[in-house]
């Protein structure tokens, strides 16, 4: 192998790691593995899941999401119970297991030192207006603006939900 083949090769699999670990910074914030589970278009929406470590000394806050308009309509923020009642948005039902009640929200807090998850059961990000379906295996952008890191670009992977019983617990 020649020293340009090596360096070349070296580049790939440097790039596949950093693909692999689905992780992209901002600032002091670190945004870890963002997925949504398959849905169609006939659906109407989809739910986006990632947990955002905050590793500087003050609170940061998501304060906006969205995707590209040929994916869906709007990108919204959504929490259920006491975190939605800061909220004067009207509650809306988002296909949650069980028909949970959700409210959009203004902003979503990231603490200091600390982790926000956007997780089954928990706050959410709602891709309204589903335009296209996902499938497992794409993967599409989407773009979160914080109150103080600014904007982040990340890319999320469609996989299945049962791949996340317990596979990200540690996150």
């Amino acid at each position: 192998m020649t020293v340009i083949q090596r360096a070349v090769l070296a580049a790939l699999l440097v790039a596949g790691a950093t693909a692999s670990a689905h992780d992209f910074a901002a600032g002091k914030l670190r945004v870890e593995h963002p997925w949504a589970a398959p849905a169609t278009a006939d659906d109407g929406s989809a739910i986006v899941y990632l947990s955002i470590h905050n590793d500087g000394d003050e609170d940061d806050r998501l304060v906006a999401v969205e995707t590209t308009r040929g994916l869906a309509a709007a990108a919204v923020l959504k929490a259920p119970g006491d975190e939605a009642k800061e909220s004067d948005a009207p509650r809306s039902a988002d296909g949650a297991k069980g028909g949970d009640a959700f409210r959009v929200v203004r902003d979503l807090t990231v603490p200091a030192g600390g982790r926000l998850d956007v997780a089954p059961g928990g706050p959410r990000v709602v891709l309204d207006g589903l335009r296209l379906s996902l499938r497992a295996g794409m993967r599409f952008p989407l773009f979160l603006a914080f109150e103080k890191a600014g904007r982040m670009e990340v890319e999320v992977w469609v996989e299945d939900a049962a791949d996340h019983e317990g596979a990200h617990a540690g996150h």
